[in-house]
């Protein structure tokens, strides 16, 4: 009776390994899509601004009268100046560029983290299949190098 608890217990510790690393591993792939996220929205909107800007001054020279081809034609000079004006404020495209920099290091940090949280937390079981998935390998490779070696022509055989 004793060594029926004991074997249950073992069997809930084990279950209980498997969701702890289960849920170490979609808390990985949540930070993962978070920080994916964060990095696309923010460059994305760095990249979009200029447009924005664009579509503003289109519409104000629409809105006096100039047709919509030569507003555009006419906008895209001023928008590359407000970019010019804005790249040669000191540092700050530096510091734009520093700050997705490290948002990118903060996400491939805390994926580290994780990635080390759910090592700790494999489970044993996942690791013996390993080896045993690694020994059958090997064991097929070996197995394949002895057929190559039994055929029946011999490579030093030059054909009739």
């Amino acid at each position: 009776m004793i060594s029926l608890t004991l074997q249950q217990t073992i069997k809930e510790e084990i279950a209980m390994d498997k969701v702890n690393f289960g849920l170490a591993k979609f808390l990985q792939f949540i930070i993962i899509v978070f920080f994916a996220f964060a990095l696309a929205f923010y460059f994305g909107s760095l990249l979009l601004i200029p447009l924005a800007i664009l579509i503003g001054v289109v519409d104000i020279l629409t809105a006096i009268g100039i047709n919509g081809i030569l507003a555009t034609i006419l906008a895209l000079p001023v928008v590359g100046w407000v970019c010019y004006v804005v790249y040669k404020i000191p540092n700050l495209f530096q510091a734009l560029l520093d700050t997705g920099i490290k948002l990118y290091e903060v996400g491939t940090a805390q994926n580290k983290v994780f990635e080390n949280i759910s090592t700790t937390l494999k489970p044993a079981a996942a690791e013996s299949s390993s080896e045993e998935s690694t020994a059958a390998s090997e064991s097929t490779q070996k197995s394949e190098t002895s057929e190559a070696s039994d055929s029946d022509t011999p490579s030093n055989v030059k054909p009739a």
